[in-house]
This record gives structure tokens, C-alpha cells and sequence, in this order.
């Protein structure tokens, strides 16, 4: 297996917990080797609405999980009964309350005996809400968590022992000379293209953030992750809600100043 520019692979210590659905969403977000935020996650919603010169302005950016809706002065009747995520970036001079995104996130278990099992909720309700509620970004977040293949039933692919250098590509001239063949469990990356495509079939608004990611968990309890770049990069894009709220801005900004302690700082 090589690297590509739309095939991401990722491995997270679980050290043989049992997540809940808060814990994963919370390691898929934040990389556990140098506690950084996963760019391929949020950057539909933290880097393109906003443009390069912006987003390099950016230090790092504030993460909440789960946070009750009425804890932000919102009516706890309204749907969605919590935030997933809430993610606000920051500069060394500002925090972009402005700019803060809302993501809702669902996770999808096909099997496969049903490989292209729906979600229960797909969390349109949720967006919906969301883009009511006026926050200025709105995106929505499916993890597709697999059953492992059979061996016979995954594809071979060539794995290149030699180390890639990706801060200087000149120096892989040897690349994919030293190869073996390995057993891939593709399951994962075809649930990922697959929940995107159910996802740009429904009557969800332009402006929404969208992005899928495969899950594998191995035996070790580690997992592995699948971001298909081709394809999503032409679907997820995000951009401002037109219907957001300086009232709501004021909120995030009042709920961060009284409790900061419900965020995680996380480094770009």
C-alpha cells in the first residue's frame, strides 16, 4: 500500500478500551501521538470557507464534546439535544467565535451480511436544528465502523517496506521497489465512499459540511482509517450558514468564557 492524495491511513491506540460513541468521536478528532487536530476530519469546515491565508492565521483551535444545548442557553426541547462537536479556532490575537463550527456527528456499524446498511438516523433532523439554532458553520459527520472481513474476502495489495520521506519527496527514488503483498480489509473505505453517497443523495443544504471516514478496529485494538479524498473532496465542502445568529456567537462566546473547562485547546 502506498501513500496517495486520497487515501489517508491513520492508526489510534485504543489501548483495548470500549469506547463510548463521545470517546471515539474524541480520538478520531485529536491525534493521540502529538495531540493535534485531524486536519482531514474538519478541514471542510475549518480551512476552505474561510481560504489559506486565513486558516495559516489560525494557532490552534478549542474542542467540545457533547455539550448539552440548554448549557449554551438554548432551549433543551429543540433537537439536536446535544452538540457533538464544537470547534472554535484561534488565532495568538483572537478567538473566531465567528467561526465556530457545529458538526454532528453519526456512527454506522454495516455488516457483511449488509454492507450497505443505512444509519438509523442519518441526522438531517440534527443539521436542520443546527442551521436553525444560527451557528456559523454547520457540518455532519458519518464514522463507518466495519465488521473485519474473512481473509479470503480481502483484496491484496503491495506494501512498500521502505520509508517514505514526506517532508522531502526527492528522496524517494527507492520507493516501491521494496514491496510485499498484504491482505487489505477494504470494507471500511468502500462503507466511507458509500455513506457519502447516501449523504449527497438527501436534501441536505450546500453549505453543510459533509465528510464520511472508515473505520477498521484491529486485533490489537488499534484502529485504522480511511479518508477517500477523490471522492469526498468533490462533496464536502462547507461554507457559512445564512442563517446564522450574532445571538448565537454571543452565547459560545458567553458558555466558552464560563466553562473552559468543557473544551480541549488543540494545536493546528
Amino acid at each position: 500500500m502506498t501513500d496517495s492524495d486520497f487515501l489517508d491511513l491513520r492508526n489510534i491506540d485504543l489501548d483495548d478500551q470500549i469506547l463510548s460513541e463521545k470517546e471515539l468521536v474524541e480520538r478520531l478528532s485529536i491525534s493521540k501521538k502529538d495531540r493535534k487536530l485531524d486536519f482531514n476530519l474538519f478541514s471542510n469546515l475549518i480551512h476552505r470557507p474561510v481560504g489559506y491565508d486565513e486558516f495559516a492565521k489560525y494557532k490552534g483551535f478549542y474542542l467540545g464534546f457533547e455539550i448539552l444545548r440548554q448549557e449554551l442557553g438554548f432551549d433543551k426541547n429543540d433537537k439536536p439535544g446535544d452538540f457533538d462537536i464544537l470547534l472554535i479556532p484561534y488565532s495568538e490575537d483572537e478567538i473566531f467565535y465567528n467561526r465556530t463550527c457545529a458538526i454532528e456527528a453519526k456512527v454506522v456499524r454495516p455488516r457483511r451480511n449488509n454492507p450497505r446498511k443505512a444509519p438509523n438516523s442519518y441526522g438531517i433532523t440534527q443539521i436542520e436544528g443546527l442551521i436553525k439554532d444560527g451557528f456559523p458553520l454547520v457540518g455532519l459527520l458519518h464514522i463507518c465502523i466495519t465488521e473485519p472481513l474473512k481473509d479470503y474476502e480481502k483484496s491484496t495489495i503491495k506494501l512498500d517496506l521502505t520509508p517514505f520521506d514526506i517532508d522531502n519527496p526527492t528522496n524517494n527514488n527507492d520507493f516501491l521497489k521494496n514491496t510485499i503483498d498484504v491482505k487489505f480489509d477494504h470494507f471500511s473505505q468502500f462503507s466511507a465512499e458509500n455513506q457519502m453517497k447516501k449523504l449527497i443523495s438527501k436534501d441536505i443544504p450546500k453549505y453543510v459540511g459533509l465528510n464520511t471516514i472508515g473505520v477498521n478496529i484491529q486485533k490489537d485494538g488499534s484502529l485504522i482509517t480511511w479518508f477517500n479524498h477523490e471522492f469526498n473532496n468533490g462533496f464536502s465542502s462547507g461554507y457559512f450558514n445564512p442563517y446564522k445568529k450574532n445571538e448565537t456567537i454571543e452565547k459560545i462566546k458567553n458558555f466558552f468564557e464560563k466553562s473552559p473547562n468543557k473544551f480541549k485547546d488543540i494545536k493546528k
